[in-house]
């Protein structure tokens, strides 16, 4: 019998973008936390949520001037609102290379230095670009997710994070005039199959939470669900190894998950140090 495996778990249930603004700030927090684990990334970055507070407070007062090294120009500014703050910050937190700068980033931002964040924003944001076809996302999205999305969820689905509503909104208006088709009404029912299935999720995944593949599982009588430490579909030798022996076995019963809980992330970055 043939073998699937599925990486950052979406089931056909999710709404694109609206669980977003929670499954981000679910990953910040715990970005947070473990830099509060960490002694010297908790000596030097002693309150990441209040960095951020103070960030977001100054931005949604007015947009933030920020001067980007130019080679031939010298010096250009640019304004940056909070949106665009908050969406750079969730783009950050996909991959654990960016995400361990996070804590010094906002440190840096909350006492007033916004380019170093400004410049990580400006190559996470060209790395994401380089992988997407947004113009393809938007024919998806606009057809498959937002129509099923409802006013009255908005508020509750996105307060009290970082992101707030401004992505979801920002689609809907995108949706408004892009081509778009309709769906069966039951579109997003559960998929139900015997087939083998790996499916895999990041413990820190700011857009695809271990929760989402939780629930795939259950619909899933013959898969097995890992997570394992890292952001958006984590990697290594222990995730090759797992899948390999998956796909050797066609079967969940071939795959020895021990190997997950030797996964370690890499330090945080504290200043020029690791920690």
């Amino acid at each position: 019998m043939p073998g699937c495996i599925v990486e950052g778990v979406a089931p056909p249930s999710l709404r694109n973008p609206l669980p977003h603004a929670r499954a981000a700030q679910d990953a910040l927090d715990s970005i947070l936390a473990a830099c509060a684990r960490r002694d010297a990334c908790h000596r030097a970055y002693p309150d990441g949520r209040a960095d951020l507070d103070s960030i977001l407070a100054r931005l949604r007062h007015a947009p933030a001037k920020v001067g980007i090294p130019n080679a031939a120009a010298g010096t250009d500014t640019t304004q940056l609102r909070w949106q665009q703050f908050a969406e750079a910050l969730r783009v950050m937190t996909y991959r654990v290379p960016t995400l361990v700068a996070v804590p010094k980033l906002l440190h840096q931002a909350a006492r007033g230095d916004m380019t170093a964040f400004a410049l990580a924003a400006i190559t996470s944001n060209r790395g994401l670009r380089s992988l997407l076809r947004f113009g393809f996302l938007l024919s998806i999205t606009c057809s498959e997710d937002v129509p099923r999305i409802r006013e009255a969820e908005i508020h509750s689905a996105t307060r009290d994070t970082y992101l707030g509503d401004s992505r979801v909104r920002e689609q809907i208006g995108a949706c408004a005039q892009w081509p778009h088709a309709p769906v069966p009404s039951d579109y997003g029912a559960p998929i139900r199959s015997s087939v083998p299935v790996f499916l895999l999720s990041g413990a820190w995944d700011p857009v695809a939470p271990p929760s989402y593949g939780a629930d795939a599982a259950r619909y899933l009588t013959n898969s097995i669900h890992v997570i394992a430490p890292g952001a958006h579909v984590p990697t290594g030798p222990c995730v090759v190894a797992m899948e390999r022996a998956f796909l050797a076995a066609a079967s969940p019963n071939g795959v020895n998950t021990g190997c997950v809980a030797t996964m370690t992330l890499p330090p945080f970055i504290v200043d020029s140090i690791s920690s």
